[in-house]
C-alpha cells in the first residue's frame, strides 16, 4: 500500500534543533494537519530522507506528516514553522 509522505526539514542538512525546540514545532505540524500521522525523526549523522526518487534531500532532523490532506506547506506557513524553529526549513513530499 502507498501513502503521501510531506516531510520538513531543516535547509542546512548538518543543523539539528534541539529536542525541545524540535518538539515544540512537531507539535505545530501536527495543529496544521490534525489528521494525519507524524513522526519526529533525529539523526546522529546527516541521513537521507525517505523521499522517493529525490536521494539528494538529506538531514539530521525531520518531521513526517503520513498522508497529508494538502499537497504542500504554503511559503507563508514553512516561514512560521523555521521561525519557531529557530532555522528555515523546507519541505520534501513523496508518494512512498
Amino acid at each position: 500500500m502507498s501513502e503521501d509522505v510531506l516531510s520538513v526539514i531543516p535547509a542546512d542538512p548538518y543543523w539539528r534543533p534541539e529536542r525541545g525546540v524540535g518538539e515544540r514545532v512537531a507539535a505545530l505540524v501536527a495543529g496544521r494537519e490534525p489528521d494525519a500521522d507524524h513522526e519526529v525523526s533525529w539523526y546522529d549523522r546527516v541521513t537521507a530522507v525517505d523521499c522517493g526518487g529525490n536521494l539528494e534531500r538529506i538531514a539530521r532532523f525531520e518531521i513526517e506528516v503520513w498522508n497529508p490532506e494538502r499537497e504542500w506547506f504554503t511559503e507563508t506557513e514553512l516561514a512560521h514553522l523555521g521561525a519557531a524553529l529557530g532555522h528555515p526549513v523546507r519541505q520534501i513530499r513523496a508518494h512512498v
